[in-house]
């Protein structure tokens, strides 16, 4: 299988650690494009890699790690989101971590 493999994982991996890419908006949206990746693919596996970026200085990154946690549809992406929602300064954000969590309760009943 090409994807996902270990490989790919390592390679998204990447892509979210890459300091060239912290240099531009081209690479605001490669990162979050890599999480959401991780996390529609990974899924679980995902989650702690994930929730490493809920306190990065870009919110346009937290809010991408937001919409990736909830990709994942994972119990494990629940702490994390509800730990972070009350301390999150901006509205957009605030509202991804919700929508996280809503999918993340509708996957659970499913």
């Amino acid at each position: 299988a090409v994807f996902p493999s270990e490989r790919s994982q390592r390679y998204l991996n990447g892509v979210l650690y890459d300091p060239e890419l912290k240099k531009n908006k081209f690479g605001l949206l490669q990162r979050r494009e890599a999480m959401m990746s991780l996390g529609a693919a990974f899924k679980g596996d995902a989650v702690q890699t994930l929730a490493g970026f809920y306190d990065h200085e870009d919110p346009q990154i937290r809010e991408g790690c937001a919409h990736a946690l909830g990709i994942t549809s994972s119990h494990r992406a629940l702490p994390p989101l509800k730990a972070w929602l009350p301390n999150e300064p901006e509205i957009f954000v605030r509202e991804a971590i919700e929508r996280a969590i809503e999918r993340l309760g509708q996957d659970k009943r499913r």
